[in-house]
């Protein structure tokens, strides 16, 4: 199977009510990472981001969606902009 390169995962959310050992716990042991500067911690939510998304602009990563994975983990991801998109004959999957 080829890695589709047409979006880029941005951050990932999750619930606050799950504790930050265990958010921990899940990021690590689904192979994403904790960013240096540390967990960003919101009124809900403890935000992991895994690319700023200055970068994933700079390269043409333009369109933002939100992925609710189950009750407590959302993703955040960027997609490439139609016009970078190849056509659908092309894409891999």
């Amino acid at each position: 199977m080829t890695k589709d390169k047409n979006y880029k995962l941005h951050t990932i959310l999750i619930n606050k009510n799950i504790g930050i050992n265990n958010a921990n716990k899940w990021i690590l042991e689904h192979g994403y990472k904790i960013p240096k500067k540390g967990v960003h911690i919101t009124k809900n939510y403890y935000r992991y981001r895994q690319v700023a998304p200055e970068t994933l602009i700079k390269h043409g990563f333009t369109e933002v969606i939100t992925k609710k994975i189950d009750k407590d983990i959302i993703l955040v991801i960027y997609y490439k902009s139609p016009q970078n998109r190849p056509a659908p004959e092309n894409r891999t999957i």
